[in-house]
Order: C-alpha cells, then sequence, then structure tokens
C-alpha cells in the first residue's frame, strides 16, 4: 500500500539544480506556469510552488521543459512557452523568474526545449528542437542570453537510426556537456507517448559541429520502465554527475510520468548511463 505522505514526484521534462546544500527540481506543467520542489537529499522533495508563473510570462498556457542556471549573480531559466523557445530571470532558485523581454527567444516559427550551454571560452549556446526536418538545432546567442546571433544556426542531430523511429520521426530535449575536450550531446527520439521513447547522445569538437551520434542508445527500456527520456545532468553535493529522467506512469498508463535519477560514467570518453535507477518521492 503507498504512503499518503510519501508519493512518487511526477515531473515530466525534468531538470535538478544543485545550489548552496540545497537541491531544486522544475518540470513541465501546462497551467499556471512552472513548479520547484527542494530537498536535502536529492531523494525527498518538497513542493515549494510556482517558479515562474504565467502571469511573468509573455504567454499563459503550455509551460514545458524547465532548465535552471546560475549566471553570474542571476538564475536564468529556459523554458518552452506555448511551443516557443523563452528565458526569464531571477535572484533565487525559487523564483519569481521574470522575462526581462516579453518575447520569445525564438519567435519565427514553433520551437521547444531550449538548453543552455555555456562553453569553456565563454561563449554561450542554445540547442532546441524545430522542424523541417525535424531534430535538434544549435545557434549562439549573445551575452544577455536572450538573443540569438545571426548566421550560426546549425542543424546538429536528426533521427534516422532505426531504434530512433521506431514512432514518429522526433528529436528532442537536447542537453549538452563538456568532456575531457569533447562536446558531448544527449537528446530524446520517438515519440514521448512511445514505450521505446530513448535517449541517444552524439559528439563533436565544437558546439556547433558537426556531431557523430552514438550506434545504440544511452537509456531504453531500463528495467521496468518504459517511456524513458527528457533528461538532463547535474552534480550532486559530492560532485559526481548524474542525470535525471522522466518514464511513463506504468506500463499501459503514459501519465502522470513519474521522475527517476541514475549515475553517469565515462569510458574512453564515451558517455553512459546506469540501467540502474531511484524514484524520486515527494513528502506532503
Amino acid at each position: 500500500m503507498s504512503n499518503p505522505d510519501r508519493e512518487p514526484l511526477a515531473l515530466p521534462d525534468p531538470f535538478i539544480l544543485y545550489h548552496n546544500g540545497v537541491y531544486y527540481a522544475y518540470g513541465s506543467r501546462n497551467e499556471e506556469g512552472i513548479p520547484v520542489y527542494t530537498s536535502d537529499d536529492m531523494l525527498n522533495w518538497k513542493y515549494h510552488g510556482i517558479a515562474f508563473h504565467q502571469d511573468n510570462a509573455w504567454s499563459d498556457k503550455l509551460f514545458w521543459a524547465p532548465e535552471v542556471y546560475k549566471v553570474k549573480d542571476r538564475f536564468v531559466m529556459y523554458v518552452t512557452v506555448n511551443w516557443h523557445i523563452s528565458a526569464a530571470f531571477a535572484d533565487s532558485p525559487c523564483g519569481p523568474f521574470i522575462q526581462d523581454k516579453n518575447t520569445p527567444i525564438w519567435p519565427h516559427e514553433r520551437s521547444i526545449d531550449n538548453s543552455l550551454f555555456i562553453a569553456p571560452d565563454g561563449q554561450a549556446y542554445v540547442f532546441w528542437n524545430r522542424g523541417d526536418p525535424n531534430g535538434v538545432y544549435v545557434a549562439e546567442v549573445e551575452s544577455d542570453l536572450v538573443t540569438v546571433r545571426a548566421g550560426t544556426l546549425r542543424l546538429c542531430v536528426t533521427p534516422e537510426l532505426p531504434w530512433e523511429t521506431i514512432q514518429n520521426t522526433i528529436c528532442e530535449g537536447p542537453f549538452c556537456i563538456e568532456h575531457e575536450g569533447k562536446y558531448i550531446l544527449t537528446y530524446s527520439v520517438n515519440d514521448y507517448r512511445s514505450q521505446d521513447y530513448s535517449i541517444g547522445a552524439a559528439e563533436a569538437d565544437h558546439p556547433l559541429g558537426p556531431w557523430k551520434k552514438y550506434d545504440q542508445p544511452l537509456l531504453r527500456r531500463p528495467g521496468q520502465l518504459v517511456g524513458t527520456g527528457h533528461h538532463s545532468f547535474f552534480h550532486d553535493k559530492d560532485g559526481k554527475m548524474r542525470a535525471v529522467f522522466h518514464a511513463h506512469h506504468s506500463e499501459t498508463e503514459i501519465h502522470p510520468r513519474l521522475t527517476y535519477i541514475t549515475d553517469v560514467t565515462f569510458t574512453d570518453g564515451k558517455i553512459a548511463l546506469s540501467p540502474e535507477y531511484t524514484a524520486l518521492k515527494v513528502i506532503r
């Protein structure tokens, strides 16, 4: 029997930030805005309210895939709002996050799942999903973190391998890291409603590519989970890299999608995600 005071954390498209001894978790929410949960141990979480409220955004609906970074003296949230990549700023990880400019970062077309990466030389890049062809794209951004630099847009990866095209041709949820001079781009493929929603990876010598894919997925149907994807990486209090991702509620129900963490390792420069995972819980 489930414990009513300790239920599974249901955060689709999760992101975890560790700051000053506290873990902050964010995830998709279509109403009100983006919620934030806090934890001291990374496993048990308490709801802390809406970090980015719809009243502080350019649109009042469809809030997805948040990521929060500390840049200089402020926190920036990269987030999809009403099918467009957007950014908001706050003085605290709990918000309130507010858009400095009441507009999307990329207003020209539908685009989702923007992710910030700041290279060792200080240049900032934004990765996101857009169509025609559907895939992950990258562009340089100016120091304000909201202005896409003209002429720098590049296609990174599209779904093409057999395990990437089981259900629809979708490539989303990008996340980029640097490891030993190489850049590693991870992403999710197949429709999020598919039990074969999976995480893949590619590597390059520069954030603008060209990118060379791994042949096999990093994470697909680990243990009893299905629909595993839309992940992000973070470092825990001991400096160890972890991955947080969501999975379907069960083998028969997609929603509410539940949140898990797993370990990240590197062998000969190649990234790997452990098939062992831990479920996150909410303390009521």
